[in-house]
């Protein structure tokens, strides 16, 4: 008799500071004072931050969670000097390859990316071998032109913007 089994597990975190504005809080107060999307996007950090943020490592499997106690806090203020976005239990993957990723999840068509983006994030996820080289051929664009198109055409599509 054939039973269902796990046979691999992996986790990834994700640096995704596009995506700042649309969490709950800060998208109702944008909605009041849209001035302060130059303050968020000031203090939004780095991938290289966010790779070196001692917890990240932690849960990365990188740093023990007794040596987070040995280190300079706030952990945010100090990030670490030698750190890696790959480790024993997962990965911290960027924004694009979030988006990469998020795309080939995507069995509904939900999510359009621009084509020469998906094309520059085809060679990253193959060069990370986060995804099997056949399910990255699922990973498809579309010409920019038509995602402004439905932009304008839709009120309740959202644009995915990068950190810049």
């Amino acid at each position: 008799m054939n039973h269902p089994a796990v046979r691999e597990v992996q986790f990834f975190l994700a640096h995704t500071p596009g995506l700042v504005q649309h969490g709950s809080k800060p998208a109702r107060e944008l909605a009041k004072d849209s001035s302060l999307g130059s303050i968020i996007a000031a203090n939004l950090r780095s991938y290289s931050d966010a790779v070196g943020y001692a917890p990240h490592q932690t849960l990365l499997g990188n740093l023990s969670p007794d040596s987070l106690g040995d280190l300079a806090a706030p952990w945010y203020e100090n990030p670490l000097p030698q750190a890696f976005p790959e480790g024993p239990h997962g990965q911290l993957v960027d924004e694009e390859e979030f988006y990469g990723l998020l795309k080939l999840a995507d069995d509904f068509d939900l999510i359009w990316l621009e084509e020469g983006f998906v094309q520059d994030i085809l060679a990253r996820l193959q060069a990370r071998q986060l995804v099997p080289d056949p399910n990255l051929k699922r990973l498809r664009g579309v010409p920019g032109s038509k995602i402004e198109e439905r932009l304008a055409q839709d009120r309740g599509a959202l644009p995915l913007n990068l950190r810049d």
